[in-house]
């Protein structure tokens, strides 16, 4: 990432090749009404899909709270540490570092001093639909979908990679099969025994399986790809 910039009351942080980014323009994207992607299962917050130079197609997402406390306050956040949206870009550096299919990061944006509203911008990913639309789909397929699935979500147990909010909506499927996770708000690295994260993720999964009214064998067919031994070492 290149260095932080400071515009129009903005702190930006963009990726090394966008430098010919027109900082107004995207100041200007972050006035304009987003989709609420929460009525979509496809994660937390407001997203608008647009298209910007030199990046092409992308995703803004400006972070909003959910909850009762999203009643009161919907998009301001406290400023201590890292902000949401640096520490989601560098997480999903990270994560793609990784070998695991995640929206490319290409910049982020906070306004305010102590309290602040924040954004994140990637590249879109295109997709035909998500696990959430399971029903839509061929049994050839689901078993398809869900092996893949079950191999990124290997990876991130492997490289200690935590996404708290992992559900059939955060996992996007295009026109070729491939599989890719969204949503890495709040993710982290996990300290504990890689086992431990596997179980977290199994009981995150049919959590959430169960919560949204899927089919039971989004979960079982996941657990079953899943139920091994990782080891018990950890992390550094």
């Amino acid at each position: 990432m290149k260095d932080i910039i400071k515009y129009q009351g903005f702190e930006i942080g963009l990726a090394d090749h966008g430098s010919s980014v027109n900082l107004a323009h995207l100041i200007d994207l972050t006035e304009q009404e987003g989709e609420d992607s929460e009525r979509l299962l496809e994660g937390r917050g407001f997203v608008l899909r647009t298209e910007i130079p030199p990046f092409g197609p992308v995703v803004l997402k400006q972070y909003h709270r959910g909850g009762l406390l999203g009643k009161i306050n919907s998009s301001y956040y406290l400023r201590f540490s890292m902000n949401r949206p640096a520490h989601e870009y560098r997480l999903l550096e990270f994560v793609r570092s990784n070998q695991i299919e995640a929206p490319k990061p290409l910049a982020w944006l906070t306004k305010g001093k102590l309290f602040y509203q924040g954004w994140l911008l990637m590249e879109e990913i295109k997709y035909k639909y998500s696990l959430a639309d399971c029903h839509t789909l061929s049994p050839e397929e689901v078993s398809s979908v869900l092996g893949s699935f079950s191999v990124l979500v290997e990876k991130l147990i492997r490289a200690r990679i935590y996404h708290v909010d992992l559900h059939p909506g955060n996992v996007l499927v295009d026109a070729n099969g491939k599989v890719s996770l969204i949503d890495f708000d709040k993710a982290c690295i996990f300290s504990g025994p890689a086992n431990i994260l596997r179980d977290k993720y199994l009981c995150r999964w049919r959590r959430a399986v169960i919560k949204h009214g899927l089919p039971d064998f989004l979960s079982e067919h996941v657990c079953a790809l899943l139920r091994k031994n990782f080891g018990a070492e950890l992390t550094i």
